[in-house]
């Protein structure tokens, strides 16, 4: 069990905001909420990398944080994979050293191959990563954290500069890590489509605190078909002002109704 407690002021709030939540090591957790209101710095909290006013984080049997008892757990003991919005990556690095530096010897070579494959970073490896697009320094650091097998993984707009057929590559593979390492994951992101595809519980960071949005539950909507990726055989749905990537169904045209199923 994971279990976090804390209460922070966000920029120069006099109200202390705070964040509450309990999960497993086989969850995913989303969080969503307005900006400024302390998404990003919830996860800098847990990382280590921000101070709280007050506020306790138990990672299993492990104490990371409990300030009644003046325990800090420094931030390179709690081997966190943190995914930056800036992407945080070496500029005098190349794409594969930026990869290795992180890697660890339980995140084999079979899977290094795999991720650089389904990331489609094969082309830019021996590239200095000051020279890639926004979307390519993405997709590096997030194969950055992945192969650092950490405790938990935090990722902060993960997906933001990603474009609709990458995207999807990226989600579905974090599914199956996931699966594999069992590495709980908190995500924060604007954009609750993507929480809803891979979530199993979404939080909203609403007036000072963390809320429950949404839980795993199935139910039967009719949605839009928005856009058609025949090269890749997908479908964008809106249901309910959100938006799903699902695999194409046959017959089906852009602007058509569909009943969906969503857990």
């Amino acid at each position: 069990m994971i279990s976090i407690n804390l209460h922070k002021r966000i920029g120069g709030n006099k109200t202390e905001s705070h964040f509450q939540l309990s999960f497993q090591s086989e969850d995913i957790i989303g969080i969503t909420g307005p900006s400024g209101k302390g998404k990003t710095t919830f996860l800098k909290v847990i990382a280590g990398l921000v101070h709280c006013e007050k506020g306790e984080i138990n990672f299993h049997d492990a104490v990371w944080l409990d300030q009644s008892s003046n325990i800090f757990l420094p931030p390179q003991k709690r081997n966190v994979g943190f995914i930056f919005q800036d992407y945080a990556l070496f500029p005098n690095m190349t794409v594969i050293q930026n990869i290795l530096f992180a890697k660890t010897d339980a995140f084999g070579e079979k899977e290094l191959n795999k991720l650089i494959e389904c990331f489609e970073i094969k082309p830019l490896l021996n590239q200095k990563v000051n020279t890639l697009s926004g979307g390519q320094k993405q997709r590096v650091a997030i194969s950055r954290a992945l192969v650092q097998l950490p405790n938990i993984l935090l990722m902060d707009e993960p997906f933001s500069a990603l474009d609709f057929r990458v995207k999807q590559k990226v989600i579905d593979y974090i599914k199956v890590y996931h699966q594999t390492f069992k590495i709980p994951l908190l995500i924060n992101t604007h954009q609750i489509h993507e929480l809803s595809v891979l979530t199993d519980k979404i939080y909203e960071l609403n007036a000072e605190k963390l809320e429950v949005l949404e839980s795993k539950k199935t139910a039967h909507h009719t949605g839009n078909v928005i856009r058609i990726d025949r090269q890749n055989q997908l479908m964008e749905v809106m249901v309910n002002n959100v938006h799903y990537t699902l695999p194409l169904k046959h017959n089906i045209e852009e602007g058509d109704s569909i009943q969906l199923s969503i857990e």
